[in-house]
């Protein structure tokens, strides 16, 4: 580890905790099976999958605030703050988002 004098290339994903994996995983090819999978071990409302997943939506061209990724990252950050009338317009905005939907988005935007 850094602590260590070791290069952060050089630390393996099973030296990090599960959330610090996510987030180097996350980095470097968000749509992978292994990213996919270390999201769902962590869980999708973990603080540390919503900032890395609107660090990729961002990174990946989206433009911010209308990404499906990042509308989902802030349908669960205004959820946490207990903010249902913000909820509800995320939600919205969501729905109509013009990117495809991931798994993960498609249940935070109920179709009602």
């Amino acid at each position: 580890s850094a602590r260590e004098g070791r290069a952060a290339d050089d630390v393996t994903v099973a030296e990090l905790a599960a959330p610090h994996a996510y987030l180097r995983a996350v980095a470097g090819d968000p749509s992978a099976a292994a990213t996919r999978a270390l999201r769902a071990r962590v869980a999708t409302a973990h603080p540390v999958v919503v900032v890395g997943d609107v660090r990729a939506g961002v990174a990946g061209g989206l433009a911010a605030g209308t990404g499906a990724l990042v509308l989902g990252a802030r349908v669960e950050l205004l959820r946490a703050r207990a903010d249902a009338e913000g909820v509800a317009r995320a939600q919205k905005l969501l729905r109509g988002a013009a990117l495809a939907l991931t798994e993960r988005e498609a249940t935070l935007a109920p179709q009602n």
